[in-house]
């Protein structure tokens, strides 16, 4: 019987044909095309069935050729994403590609996963994906191919390949499926072991869309809560207000414990719950990263997030340092927050002293801890919460936008944000990294220091799985839309972040307002926007984001609450004025008041912010001593010499300090040479200024070396301690010290002298040059204080300030680095406000004029400097004893030159322009009948009567060859002269003790003879009158005769060697030789070496001899008086 049985049931007609996909992971559906397409919607209809769309998805990849064919399946809930946003369906070549790149992720993580585990061990994977691949040619280069055979049932991976006809189909597809006539399957491996089956009924089109549709309705119990998530919340919704006055702030504030929880709505969840992170760190974690591509709402969210914070926790309680490497553009958004004590842009911020703030910030908040005997930032707020008089010490929050730009423009400063926030974790310092591609830019320093990640529309699968370890949000589509996941998964939601950006509508009803926006939902999912009637849309000139910070600034205002100072001051102003903005007291225009401390003059503000600290930026040239400054050019060098020569004259009297200037540079130092502090200036090209300066440099050194021995001090404050305050200053200023060597290299002893010993005598050097290989070592070793600008050599900067670890200078002119440790940064001041550069030094005479009409004391010695004409009263002015006549002034000593003739009485002028030797004895004539109308001079001119135009000034006019007249005077002389010596000789009889010659001639007029061309004269006059002179010379000693003749240098040298007056009168060796060589005149005698007696004096000078002595002199104009 049961045999019998057996064999009538052996076959059974009508039974289901079933391919399983998990233990078929590959299934190629070869033959007809539309009856392979009419089994895959039969298939389908199965799958969607029996499985739910929690458990399975199925993504399709067909030609845009067949979708008429295939695209009713987009009603199907199972081609959707959980979160209804992305469709798994592509009909085109860069859609199909997308939906490859994000799968593959998922299917070589499920890979390595298995791998993971012996096989046949592990659990199924859920949900399963069913992969459709109608199109053969979208399908030829996507990388996802090779790794859909692994043939794992726990994979969950299966996949359909509709490529016509076998020899298209993947070589790995294990299971075909034969449509043709008599359909069959069996395994690749196993032709002869098929198993023959009927299709089912040809499904209509319109059919199966009904049945697609009708399956879009289905709602699974308990899934729904998670799965619809809003589209799009404005920040007023998400609070659940229309008007920013219902948020209510100060309630917020005062309810707030910024010790327990730093939570904060940012969003909305699935079921309309809403998400708010909490950065405190029992919570999500102190710091966290936040990823998302351009347009994906990144930005947004941290608006949202820090305008959500300002709005729960009081200024007191969190604080925002925002770093926005966009161009500031959010930063300046929410800068009026009371809560944003910072930013930082990629425009123009000086990040290096942010870095060294921000490590500032983290010893200031020690010491507070350590004060209020706490060690953590809640035990600190609680405390100040219960009023225990503590400052306000909030938490400060560093964000950081773009920051893969931030890391890649200045990897130090991220590097130091990194260990800032890794070290001040207890302190209440917060880190929130946002990037646009996580890929490559966070590395393992900062995974290890965040704790929660905030993942929106990346652009990659591989920059989903970098932040949230799954491919999710590669999918995302939604603007504001993300992830978020806390720690290992402890947390991990999808959310839609607030839109602060939404215009703000006040108390109107937004339903009616906004109206409603209608789009249209593209194959994969996509939102597209359509034309929307303008007349429905609510126009606001302002956002929410605006109006929250506008109405929490009023509120910080209505409460009174003091803003608290950032990690940072303000930075430095790009522009200051030295006398409106930085000097105090000194000059008023009337008078100097308040004398500043000595030697000690502002010339800007400095910043050091590992202190926050700025102030007055002073050179101290007590406590410094010399100071270089160095700098490329146009960086503010000169400026800053400027700003010391002006803040010296504007605190001190000109009694106090003496400023010389040599300019090397481009002149404009000359308009502080009218300045009564300044005692002269001198331009690159004054060779003989220059000079001078040098001298009157090293007299003075000397002249104060003798000063501190004798009063036995060792230097100038002790001096002015000790013994009087009168001894003023000496400051040098040199612009551009790099050519004064080269050009003046007999001033570098002197320049190592001051710079060696010349500060301890109050003489100081202050220069400029553009780099330090400029100056000489042994200059630079005496010099402490330095200053630099920019420099062109950035690798000076350590040499010349010392180490800077980073720090670098804005490029606003007059930035600079003062020498210490570590060097300080400081803005120089412009010395004078105007307009433009004319207006400056309009503005600088000025001031110098008021100074010069108030000051009437003594002033700095001036530099002796040869003027270009001396006029005959100048010589006139000198002449003040009756026997010293003054001849001109010397080149070496810029002091008047006057031929003493007390004891010599005669004086030679040798030149070969009888014009210039007639003029010359014209002007001493003319000085002694002005000075001294009561001598007699007599004047023996030259036939050609040179001297005639004083014949009525004088006691006696004769010519040469005036023989009678000639005699006459000789005569008279010779009778004077007789007259004073018997007087003499009784006066010394009567008292040979007290006798004293000079005071007895002074009773007497001078004689004072002068013979225009001695040679002239001897050969003219007869020999009585020739004895008579010659007795004269005898006589003229003791007895008031001055003795003047003039004569050509060859005449004077024949005659010196072969007549005996001539040879009397020039024994005296006093006289010029005017305008030629020394070694024309050579009856003089000098000390002169060979090569200088060749030399000569030029137009206008003479050499001065004076018993040996030779100096060049310049001569007076020639004119009468």
């Amino acid at each position: 019987m049961s045999e019998q049985l057996i064999e009538e049931t052996r076959i059974v007609d009508n039974v289901p044909a079933r391919i399983s996909l998990l233990n078929n992971s590959s299934v190629g559906i070869i033959g007809n095309r539309t009856k392979v397409i009419s089994l895959v919607k039969n298939m389908l209809v199965a799958l969607t069935t029996e499985h739910s769309y929690q458990d399975v998805h199925v993504v399709g990849i067909f030609d845009e050729e067949e979708q008429k064919e295939w695209e009713g399946l987009r009603w199907l809930p199972h081609f959707w994403d959980e979160n209804k946003q992305t469709r798994y369906l592509a009909f085109t070549k860069e859609d199909a590609h997308n939906l490859c790149e994000y799968f593959h992720e998922i299917v070589k993580q499920r890979k390595r996963e298995m791998q993971a585990y012996s096989y046949g061990k592990s659990k199924l994977n859920l949900p399963c994906y069913v992969f459709i691949f109608g199109s053969k040619r979208y399908m030829e280069m996507e990388q996802i191919m090779s790794d859909l055979f692994m043939d794992e049932p726990a994979m969950g991976v299966s996949s359909l390949f509709l490529f016509d006809d076998l020899y298209s189909l993947p070589h790995d597809c294990k299971m075909i499926v034969d449509v043709n006539d008599g359909p069959s399957a069996y395994l690749r491996n196993e032709v002869n072991n098929k198993f023959i089956f009927t299709m089912d009924h040809d499904l209509k089109r319109d059919d199966y869309d009904v049945f697609a549709r009708r399956m879009s309705a289905i709602e699974l119990e308990g899934f729904a809560v998670s799965a619809p998530i809003p589209k799009s919340v404005t920040f007023l919704q998400g609070y659940g207000v229309q008007r920013v006055e219902q948020l209510d702030a100060e309630r917020r504030w005062a309810q707030a414990k910024a010790y327990e929880s730093l939570a904060a709505p940012i969003g909305v969840l699935g079921g309309g719950k809403t998400f708010s992170l909490d950065i405190h760190e029992k919570a999500h974690g102190p710091h966290g990263l936040v990823a998302g591509t351009t347009g994906s709402g990144k930005s947004e969210l941290l608006q949202t997030w820090i305008l959500s914070m300002a709005l729960n926790y009081h200024p007191y309680d969190v604080s925002f340092v925002i770093i926005d490497y966009k161009g500031g553009g959010m930063a300046n958004l929410l800068e009026p927050l009371p809560h944003v004590v910072g930013k930082i842009t990629n425009i123009g911020s000086n990040i290096g002293r942010s870095l060294v703030s921000l490590q500032s910030e983290i010893k200031r908040r020690m010491r507070l801890f350590d004060e209020a005997g706490v060690n953590h930032i809640d035990k600190y707020q609680k405390k100040y919460k219960e009023g225990s008089g503590l400052e306000p010490l909030p938490h400060l929050v560093i964000v950081a936008d773009e920051f893969a730009e931030l890391k890649k423009d200045e990897p130090e400063f991220m590097q130091g944000l990194i260990q800032t926030a890794r070290v001040g974790r207890s302190l209440g310092i917060h880190m929130v990294l946002a990037t646009q591609k996580p890929s490559g830019v966070v590395d393992d320093q900062i995974w290890s220091n965040t704790r929660f990640q905030l993942c929106l529309k990346v652009q990659s699968v591989g920059d989903s799985r970098e932040m949230i370890k799954t491919p999710d949000a590669a999918q995302i589509t939604q603007a504001g839309r993300a992830y978020v996941k806390v720690g290992s998964d402890e947390i991990y939601e999808l959310f839609q972040s607030y839109w602060s950006g939404a215009p703000y509508l006040g108390a109107a009803q937004q339903e009616k307002e906004v109206g409603n926006q209608v789009r249209i939902v593209s194959m994969n999912g996509q939102r597209i926007k359509t034309v929307v009637d303008e007349k429905t849309r609510f126009r606001s000139e302002i956002d929410e984001l605006k109006a929250v910070v506008r109405y929490i600034c009023d509120e910080t205002k209505r409460m009174n609450v003091e803003p608290l100072e950032g990690p940072w001051l303000p930075e430095l102003p790009a522009e200051l004025y030295l006398t409106k903005d930085i000097l105090h007291g000194g000059f008023n225009g009337t008078e100097w008041t308040q004398k500043g401390e000595w030697l000690r003059v502002p010339v800007g503000i400095f910043d050091k912010p590992e202190i926050q600290q700025q102030g007055l930026q002073y050179i101290d040239f007590v406590e410094n001593g010399h100071y270089a400054v160095f700098g490329a050019p146009s960086t503010g060098k000169t400026t800053l010499l400027k700003n010391v020569i002006l803040a010296l004259g504007m605190l001190y009297e000109p009694t106090d300090v003496s400023c010389y200037i040599m300019d090397f540079g481009g002149w404009s130092m000359s308009s502080f040479a009218d300045m009564p502090h300044v005692g002269g200036v001198v331009l690159d090209s004054e060779e003989e200024k220059m000079g001078k300066l040098g001298s009157l440099l090293q007299e003075e050194i000397e002249i104060r070396k003798k000063l501190f021995l004798t009063n036995t001090v060792s230097n100038i404050s002790q001096y002015r301690a000790v013994v009087s305050e009168e001894l003023p200053a000496v400051v040098i200023a040199v612009d551009n010290i790099t050519p004064v060597f080269e050009l003046y290299p007999d001033l570098e002893p002197l320049f190592v002298t001051i710079a060696r010993e010349g500060a301890a005598y109050g003489i100081y050097l202050i220069f400029t040059a553009n780099s330090s290989s400029g100056v000489r070592y042994k200059i630079m070793q005496n010099v402490r204080g330095a200053i630099a600008f920019e420099l062109t050599d950035k690798s000076d900067y350590p040499q010349i300030v010392g180490r800077l670890d980073g720090r670098k200078l804005d490029k606003v002119p007059g930035r600079a680095f003062m020498k210490g440790n570590p060097p300080t940064e400081f803005q120089s001041a412009m010395y004078m406000a105007g307009e433009n550069d004319m207006d400056k030094v309009q503005n600088l005479k000025n001031v110098f004029a008021q100074m010069n009409t108030v000051w009437k004391g003594a002033r700095p010695k001036v530099i002796p400097v040869m003027p270009e004409h001396i006029a005959l009263e100048q010589l006139c002015t000198q002449y003040e004893k009756r026997t010293c006549i003054p001849m001109g002034i010397s080149y070496n000593s810029l002091k008047m030159v006057s031929c003493d003739l007390s004891e010599q009485y005669s004086f030679v002028v040798s030149g070969n322009d009888t014009g210039k030797n007639s003029q010359i004895l014209l002007d001493v004539v003319n000085m002694i009948h002005l000075k001294a109308p009561q001598d007699k001079i007599f004047v023996i001119d030259s036939n050609t009567r040179k001297m005639d135009s004083v014949q009525n000034d004088v006691h006696f006019y004769a010519v040469n060859s005036e023989e009678n007249r000639m005699t006459q005077v000789m005569e008279e002389i010779v009778q004077y002269l007789n007259e004073r010596k018997r007087a003499q000789n009784a006066a010394r009889a009567a008292s040979p003790d007290s006798f004293d010659e000079e005071s007895f001639i002074q009773d007497y007029e001078q004689l004072c003879i002068f013979v225009n061309n001695l040679k002239e004269f001897v050969d003219s006059v007869s020999e009585d009158n020739l004895r008579s002179m010659e007795r004269i010379c005898r006589l003229a000693q003791g007895l008031g005769v001055l003795i003047f003749v003039s004569g050509l240098p060859d005449d004077l040298v024949k005659y010196n060697q072969i007549e005996s007056l001539t040879r009397a009168i020039i024994a005296n060796q006093r006289g010029i030789a005017v305008e030629g060589s020394p070694a024309q005149s050579e009856f003089f005698q000098s000390s002169l070496k060979y090569s200088e007696k060749s030399e000569e004096a030029g137009v206008g000078n003479a050499w001065y001899f004076e018993n040996g002595a030779c100096q060049k002199i310049k001569l007076a104009d020639t004119h009468n008086i």
